[in-house]
C-alpha cells in the first residue's frame, strides 16, 4: 500500500474508534471565592439601635488594608438607621478605659474565631454604651507590585470577613468573600539585562515600584455585593431609625 493511501486508511481507523488527536490542556482558571452570607431568621425579635465598630484585625498586620476596611465598611453601611461608632473612635474609647492591654485582646480576640467570643460582647458593649458590635477580619491581604526589571500585571487580593452581634453576642449578620484585581500591564525597562553599553553584562538595577492597585479597589467590588444583605434598623424590632450619623 502506498504511503499516502496507508495514511488515509489510518485516519479512517481513528475517526471511525472515535479517537480524536490530543488537545492542549486548558489552562486553569483562577478560583473565585464565593460569597457567605448569613442573616438572622427573625430580625423582629432582636433590638438594636447603637453599633461600634471594632477596629479591624488582620492576621498580616497589614494596617493599611485594616484602614480601608474599615472606612469602606462604613461608608457602605452608614445609612442603615443606626446609631455609629466608627472604628477609629472605638479604638480611642478602649485604649482610654482599658489601655493598650484591652486593644491587643480585642484584637486577638477577633482572630481567634470568625468573630469573637460572645462571653465578651457584653462587656465590649458596656463599655462602648452600644447594643451592638461589628466584628471586620482580614484574612488575606495581598499586594504584588511588578518592578522595574519584570513585566506583568501588579495585582491586589483581600479576603474579609465581618459580623453584626447583639449585645449577648448573638449572631444578626455576617459575611465573608474574596476580591482579585488587576492593575495595567507593565513592561521592563527597555534596557533589560544588558545595561547602557553593549559590553556591559550587568544586570541593570531593580528600581522598587509600589503599582499595585490600592485596598479600596479590591473592597468595594465586595462591600457593593454584601450591602444589600445588611439589616437595617426598620427590619429590627422597634424599627425606628436613630440618627445615624457616625462618630
Amino acid at each position: 500500500m502506498r504511503p499516502a493511501a496507508l495514511g488515509f486508511a489510518l485516519a479512517a481507523v481513528l475517526l471511525a474508534g472515535g479517537i480524536s488527536a490530543p488537545e492542549a490542556a486548558p489552562k486553569p482558571k483562577r478560583e473565585r471565592q464565593i460569597d457567605r452570607i448569613v442573616v438572622h431568621p427573625n430580625l423582629r425579635s432582636i433590638r438594636l439601635t447603637a453599633v461600634a465598630m471594632l477596629p479591624a484585625a488582620s492576621f498580616e498586620g497589614v494596617e493599611p488594608a485594616e484602614r480601608h476596611a474599615e472606612a469602606e465598611l462604613m461608608r457602605s453601611i452608614r445609612d442603615a438607621g443606626y446609631r455609629w461608632i466608627t472604628a477609629p473612635t472605638t479604638r480611642d474609647m478602649l485604649r482610654r478605659s482599658g489601655g493598650d492591654s484591652l486593644l491587643k485582646a480585642t484584637r486577638e480576640a477577633i482572630l481567634s474565631r470568625d468573630r469573637i467570643d460572645s462571653t465578651r460582647v457584653p462587656g465590649l458593649c458596656g463599655r462602648l454604651r452600644v447594643n451592638g458590635l461589628l466584628i471586620v477580619r482580614i484574612d488575606r491581604a495581598e499586594q504584588i507590585s511588578i518592578q522595574s526589571d519584570q513585566s506583568g500585571r501588579p495585582s491586589t487580593t483581600i479576603q474579609l470577613r465581618a459580623a453584626l452581634v447583639d449585645s449577648l453576642g448573638a449572631l444578626v449578620w455576617s459575611a465573608s468573600g474574596a476580591e482579585y484585581v488587576e492593575g495595567l500591564e507593565m513592561q521592563a525597562n527597555a534596557s533589560g539585562a544588558l545595561g547602557s553599553g553593549a559590553g556591559n553584562l550587568a544586570p541593570s538595577a531593580t528600581q522598587a515600584r509600589n503599582n499595585a492597585p490600592d485596598w479600596p479597589l479590591a473592597l468595594q467590588p465586595l462591600l457593593v455585593r454584601w450591602t444589600p444583605t445588611f439589616p437595617r434598623r426598620a427590619a429590627m424590632a422597634g424599627g425606628t431609625p436613630a440618627d445615624s450619623t457616625a462618630r
